[in-house]
Protein backbone atom coordinates (compact mmCIF):
# COMPACT_ATOMS: atom_id res chain seq x y z
CA UNK A 1 0.00 0.00 0.00
CA UNK A 2 1.02 3.58 -0.55
CA UNK A 3 0.32 7.02 0.87
CA UNK A 4 0.00 9.68 -1.83
CA UNK A 5 0.98 13.22 -0.93
CA UNK A 6 -0.43 16.54 -2.07
CA UNK A 7 2.25 17.16 -4.69
CA UNK A 8 1.33 13.96 -6.52
CA UNK A 9 -2.40 14.69 -6.25
CA UNK A 10 -1.91 18.18 -7.67
CA UNK A 11 0.21 16.81 -10.54
CA UNK A 12 -2.51 14.32 -11.43
CA UNK A 13 -5.60 16.51 -11.07
CA UNK A 14 -3.95 19.54 -12.71
CA UNK A 15 -2.64 17.40 -15.56
CA UNK A 16 0.89 18.70 -15.06
CA UNK A 17 3.72 17.13 -17.05
CA UNK A 18 4.07 13.49 -16.07
CA UNK A 19 0.57 13.19 -14.57
CA UNK A 20 -0.04 9.89 -16.34
CA UNK A 21 2.64 8.14 -14.27
CA UNK A 22 0.86 9.18 -11.05
CA UNK A 23 -2.58 8.07 -12.24
CA UNK A 24 -2.22 4.45 -11.16
CA UNK A 25 -1.75 5.52 -7.52
CA UNK A 26 -4.52 8.09 -7.17
CA UNK A 27 -7.37 5.60 -6.84
CA UNK A 28 -5.56 3.04 -4.69
CA UNK A 29 -3.25 5.01 -2.42
CA UNK A 30 -4.35 6.40 0.91
CA UNK A 31 -3.83 10.02 1.85
CA UNK A 32 -4.30 12.42 4.75
CA UNK A 33 -7.34 14.61 5.38
CA UNK A 34 -5.44 17.85 4.96
CA UNK A 35 -4.29 16.76 1.49
CA UNK A 36 -7.78 17.70 0.31
CA UNK A 37 -7.24 21.25 1.55
CA UNK A 38 -3.82 21.42 -0.10
CA UNK A 39 -5.28 20.11 -3.36
CA UNK A 40 -8.08 22.68 -3.15
CA UNK A 41 -5.61 25.48 -2.48
CA UNK A 42 -3.49 24.51 -5.48
CA UNK A 43 -6.57 24.39 -7.70
CA UNK A 44 -7.61 27.84 -6.44
CA UNK A 45 -4.19 29.22 -7.38
CA UNK A 46 -4.58 27.75 -10.85
CA UNK A 47 -8.07 29.28 -11.16
CA UNK A 48 -6.77 32.70 -10.12
CA UNK A 49 -4.01 32.50 -12.71
CA UNK A 50 -6.53 31.37 -15.37
CA UNK A 51 -4.95 27.90 -15.63
CA UNK A 52 -7.98 25.96 -14.37
CA UNK A 53 -11.75 26.01 -14.76
CA UNK A 54 -13.83 26.61 -11.62
CA UNK A 55 -16.42 23.97 -12.47
CA UNK A 56 -13.82 21.31 -13.18
CA UNK A 57 -11.93 22.15 -9.99
CA UNK A 58 -15.11 21.87 -7.93
CA UNK A 59 -15.93 18.52 -9.53
CA UNK A 60 -12.42 17.20 -8.86
CA UNK A 61 -12.63 18.12 -5.18
CA UNK A 62 -16.13 16.73 -4.83
CA UNK A 63 -15.35 13.39 -6.45
CA UNK A 64 -11.94 12.88 -4.85
CA UNK A 65 -13.12 13.83 -1.37
CA UNK A 66 -15.83 11.17 -1.62
CA UNK A 67 -13.61 8.45 -3.06
CA UNK A 68 -10.31 8.98 -1.24
CA UNK A 69 -9.36 6.68 1.59
CA UNK A 70 -8.23 9.06 4.30
CA UNK A 71 -5.92 8.37 7.21
CA UNK A 72 -6.42 10.13 10.54
CA UNK A 73 -3.92 13.00 10.58
CA UNK A 74 -3.93 13.22 14.37
CA UNK A 75 -2.17 9.89 14.72
CA UNK A 76 1.00 11.16 13.02
CA UNK A 77 1.50 14.64 14.51
CA UNK A 78 4.13 13.76 17.11
CA UNK A 79 6.17 11.62 14.74
CA UNK A 80 5.87 14.21 11.98
CA UNK A 81 7.08 16.95 14.31
CA UNK A 82 10.23 14.96 15.10
CA UNK A 83 10.83 14.21 11.42
CA UNK A 84 10.33 17.87 10.46
CA UNK A 85 12.63 19.15 13.21
CA UNK A 86 15.40 16.62 12.51
CA UNK A 87 15.34 17.06 8.75
CA UNK A 88 14.41 20.67 8.11
CA UNK A 89 11.14 19.78 6.42
CA UNK A 90 7.80 21.50 6.69
CA UNK A 91 5.39 19.85 9.09
CA UNK A 92 2.85 19.10 6.36
CA UNK A 93 5.47 17.27 4.28
CA UNK A 94 6.59 15.35 7.34
CA UNK A 95 3.02 14.24 8.03
CA UNK A 96 3.03 12.06 4.91
CA UNK A 97 6.39 10.56 5.85
CA UNK A 98 5.22 9.87 9.40
CA UNK A 99 2.07 8.17 8.10
CA UNK A 100 4.18 5.93 5.85
CA UNK A 101 6.57 5.14 8.68
CA UNK A 102 3.81 4.34 11.18
CA UNK A 103 1.73 2.29 8.73
CA UNK A 104 4.61 0.55 6.93
CA UNK A 105 3.61 2.00 3.56
CA UNK A 106 5.41 3.55 0.59
CA UNK A 107 5.26 7.24 -0.24
CA UNK A 108 4.04 8.53 -3.61
CA UNK A 109 5.39 12.07 -4.13
CA UNK A 110 6.67 14.65 -6.59
CA UNK A 111 8.71 16.42 -3.91
CA UNK A 112 12.42 15.53 -4.15
CA UNK A 113 13.29 16.77 -0.65
CA UNK A 114 10.47 14.85 0.94
CA UNK A 115 11.42 11.74 -1.06
CA UNK A 116 15.03 12.00 0.08
CA UNK A 117 14.12 12.17 3.77
CA UNK A 118 11.67 9.28 3.40
CA UNK A 119 14.37 7.14 1.81
CA UNK A 120 16.82 8.03 4.60
CA UNK A 121 14.21 6.74 7.05
CA UNK A 122 13.91 3.46 5.18
CA UNK A 123 10.58 4.23 3.54
CA UNK A 124 9.95 3.06 0.00
CA UNK A 125 9.31 5.94 -2.39
CA UNK A 126 7.62 6.28 -5.75
CA UNK A 127 8.93 9.66 -6.93
CA UNK A 128 7.65 11.44 -10.02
Amino acid sequence: MQVIDSSALVKFFSREDGWEAVSQYVKEALTLHFALSELGNSLLKKIHSNNADVGKAEEVLKRYSKSAVLLNDEEYVESAFHIARANGLAMYDSMFIAACKEEGMELVTCDAGQASVARQLGIGVMEF
